[in-house]
């Protein structure tokens, strides 16, 4: 049987002209894919320490009526991705816990690939963009670089390690316990941790509003955040992996 509950979790920082779209866009995705089925969704947006309105423009949009539940949680002051994902996570009730940016450059048409595939047996699922939109120096080519360098010293053998659409069962996500700069590392962290993961060609569409955050000063960030991995990997070998419940709730 599959796994009924979904809930998407999307982490934003100053991103107030992309949410009525974004939102808009996945509550009718999610109707038509999940709801109309019978399966309960709700939409969780975690505004990381904005400051260009994002917060005001998120709690009016929570106010519509909406097919699904609709909820903001504010963090202030800015926590990174890390911490914003991981308190959407604990924030959420799905079986099923999806992962959008907020950036509109993922496509909601790309969910039930992967709801599919965790109703199919798999724990994790991530997106690769294999045809990249965006600004080859500003975005592409820094992206390129860390998933180099990541997938040459963890040995993982996923694509795209920052690709944003992600989805996970339940106790599967809160397996991560997710610390500062540890998204990054999510897929070698997955394989590691022995889950059964699977990979989904996406959609990548090209930013229309807003500023990218890439950079190449993220590189530096990268390096960090691989000592940081191979010393919660260590401690994490020491403690047994948690059970995961295949049947639906």
């Amino acid at each position: 049987m599959s796994l009924r509950s979904i809930s998407v979790v999307i982490p934003l920082h100053n991103e107030r002209d992309n949410i009525e779209t974004l939102v808009s866009e996945l509550e009718q995705q999610l109707q038509r894919s999940f709801v109309s089925c019978g399966r309960p969704c709700e939409i969780i947006l975690v505004n990381d320490g904005s400051t260009d309105g994002t917060r005001e423009t998120l709690d009016r949009r929570t106010l519509k009526q909406s097919s699904v539940a609709i909820r903001a949680v504010h963090l202030y002051p800015r926590q990174g991705q890390s911490v914003a994902l991981g308190t959407g996570f604990r924030a959420s009730t799905g079986d099923i816990i999806c992962t959008l940016d907020g950036d509109l450059q993922n496509d909601p048409k790309d969910l039930p690939q992967f709801a599919a595939l965790l109703d199919q047996g798999a724990e994790f699922v991530t997106g690769w963009r294999k045809e990249r939109k965006g600004d080859k120096f500003k975005k592409i080519c820094p992206s390129t670089l860390a998933n180099i360098l990541i997938r040459f010293l963890t040995g993982t053998s996923l694509h795209d390690l920052g690709c944003g659409i992600k989805a996970y069962k339940r106790k599967v996500a809160l397996d991560l316990n997710l610390s500062p700069g540890m998204h990054r590392f999510i897929n070698p962290w997955m394989e590691r941790r022995g889950f059964k993961v699977a990979e989904v060609q996406v959609i990548d569409r090209a930013r229309v509003s807003g500023q990218s955050k890439y950079g190449f000063a993220r590189i530096f960030q990268v390096l960090l955040g691989l000592v940081l991995f191979y010393i919660r990997l260590c401690r994490a070998s020491k403690v047994k992996r948690l059970p995961v419940n295949n049947s639906t709730s």
